[in-house]
């Protein structure tokens, strides 16, 4: 036996004790595993969007976007809500949230307004989707939109990555998402 294969076969018990560790079986999920999949997960990702208060003050949102209609999400939404996992929709569903009200000086209607018209979901090589549905519920001190989309067909995970890009003055969404890092359960979950 060589060096190098015994380090190889030594390692791979241990890699996948590793793994087992990190990721537990649903609905075994502890809060902080909950908490990272709905936050920063290959499903779910931060974005700090700088913006304008009053006449000089520059402050910043911190905000997510992610892909509420991917298996992992819907399972985590679930416990959370202690609730039965959503059956898989027919579209994309991207969520971004949450936007101080006080930060959305143009209002709901109008951030609502401003996604349907910029929004795209794009892969390379592929025509970008836009947006069927957009919803801005108004409600508390924050706002989210919920985006669907129609889904690409027999989109792969060699395809590199699936981005997500929306405007509405003062802000400016751009998040990748390597279509790689969405597999769940031996499936591409978006």
């Amino acid at each position: 036996m060589t060096r190098r294969f015994f380090l190889a076969s030594a390692a791979a018990p241990i890699a996948t004790v590793a793994q087992a560790r990190q990721d537990p079986e649903f609905p075994n999920w502890p809060p902080s595993h909950i908490d990272k999949l709905l936050t920063d997960s290959p499903w779910a990702k931060p974005y700090t969007a700088g913006y304008t208060v009053g006449r000089a003050v520059q402050t910043e949102l911190n905000l997510t976007t992610r892909f509420s209609s991917a298996l992992p999400i819907r399972q985590a939404l679930s416990l959370v809500e202690d609730t039965p996992a959503a059956p898989a929709p027919e579209r994309y569903i991207v969520e971004v949230g949450s936007f101080l009200v006080t930060a959305v000086k143009q209002g709901a209607k109008k951030l609502e307004a401003d996604f349907a018209r910029s929004a795209r979901l794009s892969v390379k090589g592929r025509k970008p989707l836009a947006p069927v549905e957009v919803f801005v519920p108004e409600h508390g001190m924050y706002l989210s939109a919920k985006l669907e989309f129609p889904r690409y067909e027999n989109l792969s995970a060699d395809e590199g990555s699936i981005e997500f890009h929306a405007e509405s003055s003062p802000f400016v969404i751009k998040q990748s998402f390597p279509l790689r890092r969405m597999m769940y359960q031996g499936a591409l979950e978006l």
